[in-house]
């Protein structure tokens, strides 16, 4: 048992003898940003996805490129659900970094940081976005006489008489879900 005791004092003796006399590694310089846009999209890798799909018959590459329409369809609904209307918010961003970091969130909240705004255009993200009126009030909603409010599967809104109104997804996302279906 001594001996091993001494064996392993000696290993970790050479060991930290060995560290210390190694030569001190060149520091990796730290990349600069420019903005804090910058700085959170270097959180984020780009990565190309690409197949070789030449062993694929014809109709399977059809179906594939079906796929990606159906995705792209489900794609827009997401955004209407996250922010509302994507054309008009990406398209009022002239600076191409923030642009593609609202691209990435689906919006100007930063997922990674409690949503809070990513820049100073944009207030907090309101509560229930995309499900209710961003005026909708506790009182309201729950004066709403009409159970399926409760579900995972509608949105509150308000007609054109600013009455609120339960939407089931299928007639809110009608376009987006028949389009996804359709491919």
């Amino acid at each position: 048992m001594i001996r091993f005791r001494i064996f392993f004092l000696g290993l970790i003796a050479s060991t930290l003898l060995a560290v210390s006399c190694q030569p001190k590694k060149k520091v990796e310089e730290k990349k600069t940003y420019d903005t804090v846009i910058q700085r959170k999209l270097a959180n984020y890798a780009e990565v190309k996805l690409s197949a070789d799909i030449t062993i694929l018959s014809p109709e399977q590459i059809k179906l594939f490129s079906h796929l990606i329409k159906a995705a792209d369809a489900i794609d827009e609904l997401y955004w209407m659900q996250a922010y509302g209307n994507k054309n008009a918010f990406l398209n009022s961003i002239k600076d191409p970094d923030m642009k593609q970091y609202a691209k990435i969130n689906y919006g100007p909240w930063d997922r990674l940081d409690g949503f809070k705004p990513f820049t100073e255009d944009f207030p907090p993200r309101p509560l229930g976005i995309g499900f209710f009126p961003a005026d909708i009030n506790q009182e309201e909603f729950f004066q709403l006489n009409n159970d399926e409010k409760y579900s995972p599967f509608t949105n509150v809104i308000r007609d054109a008489n600013g009455k609120l109104k339960v939407i089931p997804f299928r007639e809110a996302y009608k376009t987006q879900l028949e389009l996804g279906a359709n491919h």
